[in-house]
């Protein structure tokens, strides 16, 4: 892993704790990957065990009904995705697909649980920064949520977004 990818790193609240050393020693439990324009990187409702980093590129999140494809959000560089995919079975609640060319770090859950268990006081770190980054989202969806009953959106339209 290069210095640019300690930056990365440094950057993604999970990792803000590991100084440059800790994260030399994280690195190598990741492998790179580089996918052209286009490639779905993981689909809605399939069985993940991978997290991504984007280190450059851009992706496109969104969900599919119907064969309508909703978009979602845009992911950049620096920004991840598949953390639950870390810790449990559990279908991709939306798809991701590279927008651009993109090269992405990934990591699967046995080479994290191996991290853990080779490196506790380090993994520690990044356990409690996911949790911190969890809830964190947690609170700003609930903000988002209570926004959208207070526009008097129907219980129908907030379902739907919430799909």
């Amino acid at each position: 892993m290069t210095q640019d990818h300690n930056e990365i790193f440094k950057r993604i609240g999970m990792f803000k704790l590991l100084d440059y050393d800790e994260m030399r020693v994280l690195a190598p439990y990741f492998s790179m990957r580089r996918e052209p324009k286009g490639t779905v990187i993981c689909k809605e409702r399939e069985l993940s065990s991978h997290f991504f980093i984007i280190i450059s590129g851009f992706a496109e999140v969104f969900k599919t009904r119907d064969s309508i494809e909703t978009h979602i959000t845009m992911l950049s560089e620096g920004m991840y995705f598949g953390e639950s995919a870390l810790f449990q079975d559990s279908e991709r609640v939306a798809s991701v697909r590279a927008h651009a060319d993109i090269v992405l770090l990934a990591i699967d859950r046995a080479n994290f649980m191996k991290y853990l268990q080779e490196h506790p006081p380090q993994g520690i770190k990044v356990l409690i920064q996911m949790l911190a980054e969890i809830f964190g989202r947690l609170g700003r969806m609930d903000e988002e949520f209570q926004g959208a009953q207070a526009e008097g959106l129907e219980q129908a339209e907030i379902d739907k977004i919430l799909s």
